[in-house]
């Protein structure tokens, strides 16, 4: 009876959907992409209603570090498509990980692209909250690396008036 219990146990942690949420992090789609390569992932993920594309773009966009690193990892496998989408998930991350996004700008990710409002078709009231929120964001990068960018990216930012 304990081995049936534990059978079952196993089988509900190791459940498709746990098992989708698993090889959908940060960790895993590495994995994938040394295995599989960029291109082959970034059309894995695309494949069927793209909802795990859309996690992707999601975990971007959340800024936190080890998704930054997916997003530059992804980025040779990028068609226009997905290329678009990973840098409208780095502009949105850009107030909550300024440093970190800034530091994956340059040939990979233009600074213009990245320095620009995520918003399709914008109001002035949501472009002027957007520059208000990453200008505040940016205020607080203190590395001297990532001075030349800082820079660039202020200076798309006031080109976007």
């Amino acid at each position: 009876m304990k081995y049936l219990l534990l059978a079952a146990a196993c089988m509900a942690i190791w459940a498709p959907g746990n098992a989708r949420a698993d090889s959908i992090s940060p960790p895993a789609i590495h994995a994938r992409i040394v295995r599989d390569g960029a291109v082959a992932v970034v059309n894995q993920l695309n494949a069927g209603s793209g909802d795990s594309w859309s996690m992707v773009i999601a975990g971007i966009s959340s800024g936190q570090p080890a998704w930054l690193a997916v997003a530059q990892e992804l980025e040779p496998g990028a068609d226009a498509g997905s290329g678009e989408d990973l840098e409208t998930a780095l502009s949105t991350a850009l107030p909550k990980n300024p440093a970190g996004v800034l530091a994956l700008t340059g040939k990979t990710f233009p600074i213009a692209d990245i320095c620009s409002v995520p918003l399709i078709e914008p109001t002035d009231a949501q472009v002027a909250a957007w520059q208000h929120t990453v200008l505040a964001a940016l205020e607080k990068v203190n590395d001297a690396k990532l001075a030349p960018s800082l820079q660039a990216c202020r200076a798309a930012i006031s080109a976007n008036n």
